[in-house]
């Protein structure tokens, strides 16, 4: 159930960002095309995720659905969407 509250979450964002990118889109398109993948800081993720999870359920939602580099050469982003990086400042 933490999922799928996660996932219509992760779907709201999306609609509301899209309807606000389509207006930018005519006017910066460069900025428009950066903005269509999501980055996060992972607290701001975090916090993103309280709005609907308890927070001790935070941190397995997050590792449910992050990439483990190297468990599969198959990046599947429709079960995994969230892809880790590291901060580079």
């Amino acid at each position: 159930m933490d999922l799928l509250k996660v996932y219509r979450l992760f779907g709201f964002v999306s609609h509301v960002t899209k309807k606000h990118l389509a207006s930018v889109l005519e006017e910066d398109p460069v900025l428009a095309y950066r903005s269509l993948v999501p980055v996060f800081h992972i607290g701001q993720l975090e916090r993103m995720l309280e709005w609907c999870l308890a927070k001790e359920a935070v941190s397995g939602a997050i590792d449910m659905l992050s990439w483990t580099p190297h468990a599969s050469e198959t990046v599947d982003l429709q079960y995994r969407p969230i892809l880790r990086g590291t901060s580079i400042a």
